[in-house]
């Protein structure tokens, strides 16, 4: 395994160590599926949200970024 596919391997580990499943971008619905960020983000000031939080791919914006 060169080091590039090794980068790439924990990179995508830490991913799905990591990764929070949101159930609905419906802004009606309860946002109980948010409430493990409020661990991550703690008492930040600023939170960057990259592009992928918002772009489903098919150039539609989606509604997850307004959620957080």
């Amino acid at each position: 395994m060169n080091v590039e596919t090794s980068r790439q391997t924990g990179f995508a580990e830490w991913v799905d160590d990591h990764a929070l499943t949101v159930e609905t971008l419906d802004f009606q619905a309860p946002l109980d599926d948010l409430e493990p960020l409020r661990d991550t983000i703690g008492d930040a000031r600023v939170v960057a949200l990259g592009r992928p939080c918002s772009w489903n791919g098919r150039g539609r914006m989606t509604g997850n970024r307004s959620a957080v």
